[in-house]
This record gives C-alpha cells, sequence and structure tokens, in this order.
C-alpha cells in the first residue's frame, strides 16, 4: 500500500522526448533529440528497477563523489507518456534524501536527468537555425536518474514535490487547493468519476499525486468536503 505515515515523493521528468537540445560532449557538438520510444525496451525489461543519484554521483566538477553515489530515493513509478519519462521517487530518511527533497520544495533545485547506454542512434540532418548535426536517439538503456543542478534538458525537471495525503490536516490541504486550481480541478475530476462504492477497490493509495490517486470513501468524503467549502468561499 502507499499509506504509511510521513512519506515523501518527488515526481519529475528524467527525460524529455522530440526537443532538439545543443549537447558537447565526448561525441562532438551537435543537437540531440530522444525518439519517443527510446526508452520502451528498458522500461519493459527494468520497470521501476533503477538507481535514484543526485547528480548522477557525481560533483559539479564532474569527479566521483562518494557521497552522491548513495541513492536519495527509491523509484515508485516510472513510465513513458507523450512528454516524456515519467518518475515518482520516494525520498528516503537520510541527509541525502533530506536535503534533496527540501532543495525541491523550496525551488533551489529543479533538474533532472539519467544516465544510461545509447544503444542506437540514426543521424537525423542538420539543425535548421545552427546547421549542427542532430542525432536522434531511437533506444536509450537508461541505468540511473535523480535531480541534478545542470540537467541538459531545461524540459526535464521536476513537476511535484508532495507527501502522503494523511500527513496533511484539513486547513494544509484546504491551502494547497486553494494556491492550485489546477490540482483543484483535477482533484475534482477525480472524485467526480469515483465508484459510488469507493471503499471496495481504492485502499492501496493514497498520494496526492493527480494521475493516479486512489482513495478510500472516507479520503474521498474528505476531500469532497474541503472542495465544497473552498468553492463557497
Amino acid at each position: 500500500t502507499r499509506s504509511e505515515a510521513g512519506a515523501r515523493y518527488i515526481d519529475a521528468y528524467a527525460a524529455v522526448f522530440s526537443r532538439e537540445q545543443e549537447i558537447r560532449d565526448r561525441e562532438g557538438h551537435y543537437m540531440e533529440r530522444i525518439a519517443p520510444t527510446a526508452f520502451d525496451r528498458t522500461l519493459s525489461q527494468r520497470g521501476s528497477n533503477f538507481q535514484v543519484l543526485f547528480n548522477h554521483g557525481r560533483t559539479i566538477h564532474g569527479d566521483s563523489s562518494e557521497r552522491y553515489s548513495m541513492p536519495y530515493g527509491v523509484p515508485a513509478e516510472v513510465r513513458a507518456d507523450a512528454r516524456g519519462v515519467w518518475t515518482s521517487t520516494k525520498i528516503m530518511d537520510t541527509p541525502l534524501g533530506d536535503e534533496v527533497h527540501t532543495l525541491a520544495r523550496d525551488g533551489a533545485l529543479r533538474g533532472m536527468s539519467f544516465s544510461g547506454q545509447f544503444k542506437s542512434t540514426r543521424a537525423a540532418g542538420k539543425h535548421a537555425d545552427s546547421g549542427l548535426n542532430v542525432k536522434e536517439r531511437t533506444e536509450i538503456a537508461m541505468t540511473e536518474y535523480g535531480a541534478t543542478p545542470f540537467p541538459a534538458y531545461g524540459e526535464a525537471q521536476i513537476v511535484a514535490v508532495r507527501a502522503e495525503f494523511a500527513t496533511y490536516t484539513d486547513d494544509e490541504l484546504r491551502s494547497l487547493l486553494a494556491d492550485d486550481a489546477d490540482l483543484a480541478a483535477r482533484v475534482g475530476h477525480i472524485l467526480a468519476g469515483l465508484s459510488p462504492d469507493t471503499g471496495r477497490s481504492r485502499e492501496t493509495s493514497t498520494s496526492l499525486a493527480p494521475e493516479r490517486v486512489a482513495l478510500t470513501a472516507e479520503q474521498a468524503s474528505r476531500l469532497t468536503a474541503i472542495l465544497t467549502r473552498k468553492d463557497r468561499t
């Protein structure tokens, strides 16, 4: 279940698809693009079995770091969608986990990245503006992902920092929903689509992740009351 009190999660895109990004590395100076199917094989084979490392286990100078080579989280879900590789990570109760969570929560750390092996690449012509060669990564064997201060892709970023539903008071939930109209709308949509028999099959998750919320009948009633009270203010 996902009901352990106090659990913390970071939701983020580790990679984005179909965006051309200027890259300088040992392969040279070029534009890179990741195909939407590039991670299909590795996700099919590994599921969510990836390491979660800060800055690829390295210092900002690129040197190996004993501290950063220790995982700061455990993947709860890793999947590809229309935008890219979406990850949900449970953050560990360790000093490094606490630091990454605090920095992400307060907006000081926003970038995400991944590392692995580019198993298939095809030449995709020249970039219209820069004239650089475009390399399309058609298959990538990802081994790890994690937060980084220097992401290669600006759109590979943290999108939500959240805690378990049970850790919020009613006032905190009311404030959260009042400050985020999009979240309130999505939660309202989820509540509207629940089966009347919410207590039968909705007890596997108590997360506020909009894409995959599952609620007990008691939690659904609590959120409904908060949203209704918010609408009347």
